[in-house]
């Protein structure tokens, strides 16, 4: 049988529960790693990998290490899930706006009705380097 709602398997739990707990307005505002825009737009996901073994072993050698110097980047293609394979890609992307848009209207209605504005990236960081947030009742942390 399959799913009559695509919506819980394609979205990333960090992305929404921080759009959820009044963090973001929005996924795709998450300052970390996001694929929003690629999932949504088709747009490329560029993501950079760090090498910190070579970089310790590098400063251990004691030799002066670049902060780009064990940086590699690439693009990540994404692979549709099974379950939407039967989909065209514009039609994944659309599904991925309605998505997003929904977890924005949800987040929104949720913030009014606690009486809160979304702390925003600015504020986010700022809070972060201070004290530890809480993590959402229902983590994947946990």
């Amino acid at each position: 049988m399959r799913p009559t709602s695509t919506a819980r398997t394609i979205r990333s739990p960090n992305q929404v529960e921080c759009a959820k707990e009044g963090l973001v307005r929005k996924p795709g505002d998450w300052p970390g790693p996001n694929c929003v825009a690629a999932l949504a737009t088709g747009e490329l996901l560029r993501g950079t990998w760090f090498d910190r073994s070579a970089e310790y072993v590098a400063r251990q050698r004691g030799e002066t290490v670049l902060p780009s110097q064990f940086a590699t980047t690439f693009d990540v293609k994404l692979t549709p899930l099974a379950c939407l394979l039967h989909l065209t890609e514009a039609q994944r992307q659309t599904e991925c706006r309605r998505m997003v848009e929904e977890i924005r209207a949800t987040a929104e209605a949720e913030n009014k009705a606690k009486g809160r504005e979304p702390m925003g990236v600015t504020r986010f960081w700022t809070r972060t380097r201070t004290a530890a947030l809480p993590l959402p009742a229902h983590s994947h942390f946990e």
